[in-house]
C-alpha cells in the first residue's frame, strides 16, 4: 500500500466515529480500533497476528485516533507486525501518550469551549440584536464544531500514514505551540465576547464604547491567565465607571 486512496479514507472516518463503542478497562479502545480496520484485516494472511496486534491496549483522543489509524495501516503493510510483535505493541501502547494528551489539550480545553462559546454569545445577541433562529443555532455551532474536526481526521490519516513508526513523535509536532497559541488567543477572545454580551444584555442601555472597553479588558485579563469570574467583575466595573462619566 503506497498510500491511503480517498474512499479507504472516507471509509476509516466513517468507522473510527463508533472507536468508543466498545470502550473497556482492559484494552480501553483496542476493540474499538479492531472494528475500524477489520475490512482491512480479514484478507490478510496474518490476519490473526494482526488482529492481536491491533485489538491490544490503546486509548486516546477519539478524533486524534486517525493519526493511528494511518499509522497502522502502514506499519502493517511494512510487515512490521509480522517482524517484531513485541515491538509493536510497545509501540502502539506508547501512542496513548502523544494521542490523549495532545488531543485533550486541543480538543477537549480549548476547541469545544470556543464553540460553546460563541454559541453563548449569539443566543444572548439574539435577544437584542440579533433576531437568529435557536434552530439555526444549534445548527450552525454543530458545524462549526465538526467540520475543522473532520478535515483534522482527514489529514492525520495521511500524516500518520507517512510517519508509520515515526508517530510518536508527534507531540512534538513544531506546528502544535502555534495552534496552541491561536486557540489560546481565540479562547481569550471567545470569553471576552461572553463577558462583554452579558453586560450588554443586563443593562440595554450599554453604549458601544462600554461594550468594546469590557471586551478588552476582559480579553487582557484571560491572556494573564486571570479567572473568567474576576474578568466579569473588572469588565463590569469598567462599564459601570464608563456610565457614570459619560
Amino acid at each position: 500500500m503506497e498510500r491511503l486512496s480517498i474512499r479507504a479514507k472516507i471509509r476509516l472516518i466513517w468507522r473510527s466515529l463508533w472507536i468508543q463503542v466498545l470502550l473497556n478497562y482492559r484494552t480501553m479502545q483496542g476493540s474499538g480500533y479492531l472494528h475500524i480496520l477489520w475490512p482491512w484485516l480479514r484478507e490478510s494472511g496474518h490476519r490473526k497476528n494482526r488482529v492481536r496486534r491491533v485489538s491490544g491496549f490503546l486509548n486516546g483522543h477519539p478524533v486524534f485516533s486517525a493519526f493511528a489509524l494511518g499509522a497502522m495501516l502502514r506499519r502493517m503493510s511494512d510487515g512490521d507486525a509480522e517482524r517484531d510483535p513485541e515491538e509493536f505493541d510497545q509501540w502502539r501502547e506508547q501512542l496513548a501518550g502523544p494521542l490523549g494528551m495532545t488531543g485533550d489539550v486541543l480538543i477537549w480545553e480549548r476547541w469545544k469551549p470556543i464553540v460553546f462559546g460563541v454559541g453563548a454569545v449569539i443566543c444572548m445577541l439574539s435577544y437584542t440584536i440579533l433576531e437568529i433562529n435557536w434552530f439555526v443555532i444549534a445548527l450552525s455551532c454543530l458545524l462549526l464544531y465538526n467540520i475543522p474536526l473532520f478535515a483534522l481526521r482527514w489529514w492525520a490519516l495521511s500524516h500518520g500514514f507517512d510517519c508509520g513508526k515515526d508517530l510518536l513523535s508527534l507531540s512534538s509536532h513544531p506546528r502544535l505551540p502555534k495552534l496552541r497559541l491561536s486557540l489560546d488567543r481565540l479562547a481569550a477572545i471567545t470569553a471576552a465576547l461572553i463577558v462583554s454580551s452579558i453586560i450588554f444584555v443586563s443593562a440595554r442601555e450599554e453604549s458601544l464604547l462600554q461594550f468594546a472597553a469590557a471586551f478588552i479588558v476582559t480579553f487582557t485579563l484571560r491572556r494573564l491567565r486571570v479567572s473568567l469570574l474576576n474578568s466579569l467583575l473588572a469588565a463590569l466595573l469598567i462599564a459601570m465607571g464608563l456610565n457614570y462619566f459619560l
